[in-house]
């Protein structure tokens, strides 16, 4: 199996942003009706249903406290105490929480929609219209959760999700390597027995985000190679 480097960040640190890549064609300036995107060779694009137009609106609402907040992150990305507890980034970091690990059962339905890869989309593209930079910054899963969901046992899922409660902690995704980029096949990146019981780490990655604050780390790499 091949994953990329997961881990667990920084508490109460510095804001990090990032590119959003893998998303073509959204229309609207004001907002999305539809996405378009290329798969395969081929154009197409999947016009939003009432489910979807209610995620997308939800989004939309709460995309107005993240641009409220844009200017004074970008001016100092260090001072997040004063947003931490933003209710749209306690939604955000719940919609990506597994619902047997979320901090509470109530609180109203998260922007980030949590019913699945296209709810997703919907609504972290009408949220990043608030200001993309701001909903990259908001501490909780992100990637590095899904892989955890993915591959990760019970216990490792609830070491990882419920250390990021309170949302002054901040996750990590790191798959790029300068040899393959983002091609997690070929991955030299690996876990070796280090003989006592535990694990050794080689390798080496880059642009993982937002490693800029990580000061701890839970890893999930490939564990099998060919010969």
């Amino acid at each position: 199996m091949t994953a990329g480097i997961g881990g667990i960040g920084a508490t109460a640190g510095t804001a990090a942003t990032a590119r959003i890549g893998g998303i073509g064609g959204i229309g609207g300036i004001d907002g999305i009706d539809g996405i378009g995107g290329i798969a395969g060779g081929r154009t197409g694009v999947i016009e939003l249903d009432g489910r979807l137009r209610a995620v997308r609106d939800r989004a939309r609402e709460a995309s107005a406290d993240l641009r409220a907040r844009a200017l004074a992150i970008d001016a100092d990305p260090d001072a997040m105490e004063a947003h931490f507890d933003s209710p749209v980034f306690a939604a955000m970091r719940e919609g990506q929480t597994p619902v047997e690990l979320r901090e509470s059962a109530s609180g109203g339905a998260p922007p980030s929609g949590a019913g699945g890869c296209l709810e997703t989309v919907v609504a972290f593209t009408e949220t990043a219209c608030g200001d993309a930079a701001t909903a990259l910054a908001c501490p909780g899963p992100g990637l590095a959760g899904v892989m955890v969901c993915l591959l990760g046992d019970q216990a490792q899922r609830e070491l990882f999700f419920r250390r990021l409660r309170g949302g002054r902690t901040w996750s990590f995704f790191a798959m790029t390597e300068a040899a393959h980029g983002s091609d997690a096949g070929a991955m030299d990146t690996r876990f070796e027995p280090d003989g006592a019981g535990g694990w050794l780490l080689f390798g080496s990655k880059r642009r993982g985000s937002p490693c800029s604050v990580m000061r701890s780390a839970r890893s999930a790499l490939a564990t099998d190679y060919p010969a």
